[in-house]
């Protein structure tokens, strides 16, 4: 099989179409999150990597894939909406660390709080077994996605 091909039947398969599906909704779930918020789908990219660790404007910018002017004009908007805060780093005074505040934290959490409990109830009756069987399918599915981000080929099985 090439690199290119798709093994025979597999866009045909429930799993595939219900992956698809998740995906798709997934994608939809963040366009509507960010439209409730009134930020753009950058904006609410931003405020998830520096939820998940505070970071300088040049380190956004590489993690958003846009230039740093372009990070320093998204951290602008985002820091006069209140949902994040510019502050020296603590270890280099030269550069400054964007970090959420209270009010920007408590924002993204009002809006993926029913996300993240409505993935939690679908686990919900499944055993043990079902649980670490779906796990190792989606743990096989993010490294394909974080291979395809990197441009690296395809895993040989």
């Amino acid at each position: 099989m090439s690199d290119w091909d798709l093994p025979p039947d597999w866009a045909g398969t429930e799993l595939a179409s219900t992956l698809q599906s998740v995906l798709k909704a997934a994608e939809r779930a963040r366009v509507g999150i960010a439209h409730r918020m009134e930020l753009s789908h950058n904006e609410v990219d931003a405020m998830e990597h520096v939820m998940e660790q505070p970071m300088g404007p040049a380190q956004l910018s590489r993690r958003l894939g846009i230039t740093t002017a372009s990070s320093t004009v998204l951290v602008d908007r985002l820091e006069h909406a209140g949902h994040v805060t510019r502050h020296d780093d603590p270890n280099d005074r030269r550069r400054k660390v964007v970090a959420p505040t209270a009010q920007g934290a408590q924002a993204v959490f009002a809006e993926i709080g029913p996300l993240v409990a409505g993935i939690a109830s679908a686990e919900q009756g499944m055993t043990a077994a079902q649980k670490k069987t779906v796990a190792e399918y989606l743990t096989k599915v993010a490294a394909a996605l974080e291979r395809t981000a990197a441009h690296e080929p395809p895993a040989q099985n």
